[in-house]
């Protein structure tokens, strides 16, 4: 499979730096790389140029890139692989930036984003190719997505976008991966239907086999089913988890990953009602987190395992876990995680008639959400205060609590949680005997649907 020594026409470090950039360019992890027979610390090792790899295995890597082995191992020493049959050798200053986007593209990878910043910083996008150009804008724009800073990642994306469409459909897979990013931005400014507009047309380019990296198609399918499940569609979330997402994680041992899938599917049954497997699915999240330490995704499972046990009014042991979610969130200062743990602990108080001790957690908790400026979050703060404010006899303050909540959550396109609050508003409304106004909040939630 692999050898120390080089039965190769180029240097092993070469050879590496080839499949790394070829790797690279078209927007591949070394995860996505690996299958039954090739593991990631190997790949790594063929990348560093610490081991040779075998034909077979170079064959493999060559497929998986949309090369060839021969443009792989041209034999330029001291210069760029033509990784295009048509393609020319690159000069010094060319490899240099290439240099800088595969550092870049790393520091995405492993979730370092300000790192990858400072790679990019120098390099002047209009210098380079029009396929690195492209390959620019996906990693700027990438970086710029996980620093949640959505108003610069979005022109990024769609410059990548074009320049990749411009380019043809032989840059399928790049083209999809990008596109892929865009949904994910949207989804994670709570744009569900446009997300899902970008997904769906991803998923069209799988579904007619140009795609078939099993990667990419898992993190599509759990990006579909996270989509279906806020906009309602619980039994085709949970049967995307189930039959698409799961046996592809659980297929390429990603652990993380099939936490995540574990934590989609445990919200799903959640919602159809089915506790016992909530509790199931999310605890496995749980412990998959912990197994590898992955300290924010453990308080952010263990607050949701708290919920669901609350639902299944096992308040001693849901207290217990939010408990312990809370501490670590504090430990690790994740104010958004915070900002869910403290306004759930305060519904568990409001449940237990605990109600000055609700009303501190979920003055924290609006607070908090207030201060990290996500809608969401916030209108179901708002929402939990409403219902606290009913329980300690301030219905006129609860009312325009509520108010508030539906004017934030209007700004959203998660009519779950909208149509949720428009309900309790109504029931607020009818029993305090303003029917006319809680007739008025009715026909607003018949209009959602």
């Amino acid at each position: 499979m692999v050898s120390s020594e080089n039965p190769y026409p180029v240097d092993l470090q070469i050879l590496g730096a080839r499949i790394c950039l070829r790797r690279v360019t078209l927007g591949l992890s070394q995860r996505d790389l690996v299958n039954e027979l090739y593991y990631e610390r190997l790949i790594n090792d063929v990348e560093c140029g610490l081991v040779a790899p075998s034909p077979g295995f170079l064959k493999y890597l060559a497929e998986c890139l949309e090369t060839t082995p021969e443009n792989l191992l041209v034999p330029e020493p001291g210069r760029n692989p033509p990784l295009y049959k048509d393609e020319e050798p690159k000069d010094l200053e060319t490899s240099s930036r290439q240099l800088a986007l595969m550092n870049a593209h790393i520091q995405v990878e492993i979730g370092q984003p300000e790192a990858a910043l400072v790679f990019l910083q120098p390099l002047d996008p209009e210098q380079l190719s029009v396929e690195l150009k492209a390959v620019f804008y996906r990693v700027r724009g990438h970086a710029l997505l996980q620093l949640r800073r959505f108003a610069e990642a979005g022109p990024d994306l769609e410059r990548s976008l074009a320049l990749f469409e411009a380019l043809g459909s032989e840059h399928v897979l790049q083209i999809e991966i990008v596109r892929n990013l865009i949904g994910l931005s949207l989804y994670r400014q709570n744009r569900i239907k446009e997300a899902l507009k970008h997904h769906q047309r991803c998923l069209e380019a799988v579904i007619q086999g140009q795609i078939t990296n099993p990667r990419y198609c898992l993190m599509l399918f759990a990006n579909l089913a996270n989509e279906y499940y806020l906009l309602g569609n619980c039994n085709l979330a949970l049967s995307i988890y189930k039959n698409d997402a799961l046996p592809l994680a659980e297929q390429g041992e990603d652990d993380l990953l099939v936490a995540s899938i574990f934590w989609g599917a445990s919200q799903a049954f959640q919602e159809m009602g089915e506790a016992g497997q909530a509790v199931i699915y999310m605890d496995r999240s749980v412990k998959l987190y912990k197994k590898h330490q992955a300290w924010p995704l453990v308080a952010q499972a263990l607050d949701q395992l708290g919920v669901i046990l609350m639902r299944r009014e096992d308040y001693k042991l849901a207290g217990e876990v939010l408990t312990e979610a809370l501490n670590l969130a504090q430990s690790l200062d994740e104010p958004r995680a915070l900002a869910f743990i403290n306004l759930n602990t305060a519904y568990l108080y409001l449940k237990t008639g605990r109600l000055e001790m609700a009303k501190t957690f979920i003055e924290t908790s609006v607070g908090l959400a207030r201060k990290v400026a996500d809608n969401l979050l916030l209108g179901q703060a708002l929402e939990t205060m409403a219902d606290i404010q009913l329980a300690q006899a301030q219905p006129e303050q609860a009312f325009q609590t509520f108010e508030e909540a539906v004017c934030v959550l209007s700004q959203t396109e998660q009519h779950k949680f909208l149509d949720e609050v428009l309900e309790s508003y109504s029931e607020a409304l009818k029993n305090n005997g303003q029917f006319e106004k809680a007739l008025e909040i009715h026909f607003k939630m018949r209009k959602l649907v």
